[in-house]
């Protein structure tokens, strides 16, 4: 990005010019002008125009439903990390409900002023191109926890344990689907950093999982598609 483009958003942030608009302004200077890429139309010969107007269109809708009135300068740069890195997933192919996930995560940061570019990137790749499944068994495992029906750990309360056998009986929408599915998906989280495997084994051959702090920071975040 042109180093001339910077300050004269900062400027505009501080006008009365609706925070929205203003977001689209970031939205369509990151996308036209990443590192790399002469314009949208060199990048159209990889991915079509299309689909990045619609990733585009995702992430301002999410903006815009946040009921964002101002966007503070600190804010604002924040915004540009977190659209950078958001252009990147769409540029690579990204699942478009992951999408949808990250785009939601942008509006909400923006619409509370606690947007963190480097966390958003962070919880980012820890989702990315992860199946429609298994982002649902992120919101299941979030479910579980927030409803008391996890396993606590008795030397320390604060960890809290989960296996197949808990989703199962805890989540009717899992009752047939095969243990091993949702096993070996609980492992792909865990590879992500969304779960930590435990030594320990449930009595149907399970492993038991602890559930790490991202997962309700991105539940939190995007929490309506993950009902």
């Amino acid at each position: 990005m042109k180093d001339t483009q910077v300050p004269a958003l900062l400027a505009q942030s501080k006008s009365a010019k609706v925070a929205p608009t203003l977001a689209g302004d970031i939205i369509s200077a990151v996308f036209s002008t990443i590192p790399g890429v002469g314009s949208i139309a060199k990048l159209a010969e990889i991915y079509s125009e299309k689909r990045l107007q619609k990733a585009r269109d995702i992430l301002i809708r999410e903006i815009q439903e946040g009921n964002v009135d101002q966007i503070g300068n600190e804010q604002l740069i924040e915004l540009f990390g977190s659209v950078i890195k958001y252009h990147d997933a769409v540029r690579q192919g990204e699942y478009e409900h992951n999408l949808k996930i990250l785009a939601s995560y942008i509006g909400r940061g923006l619409a509370l002023s606690s947007l963190d570019a480097a966390e958003f990137s962070y919880d980012a790749r820890m989702i990315e191109f992860l199946t429609s499944f298994q982002i649902s068994l992120i919101g299941y495992c979030h479910e579980l926890d927030v409803s008391g029906l996890t396993t606590k750990d008795k030397g320390c309360p604060d960890i809290r344990y989960l296996t197949t056998s808990h989703l199962k009986r805890g989540i009717s929408n899992l009752s047939l689907v095969s243990n091993y599915e949702i096993e070996s998906s609980l492992h792909i989280l865990s590879t992500r950093g969304l779960l930590t495997p435990m030594s320990s084994t449930w009595s149907d051959g399970g492993n038991f999982y602890s559930i790490n702090a991202s997962i309700e920071r991105i539940v939190r975040s995007s929490s309506k598609y993950f009902k």
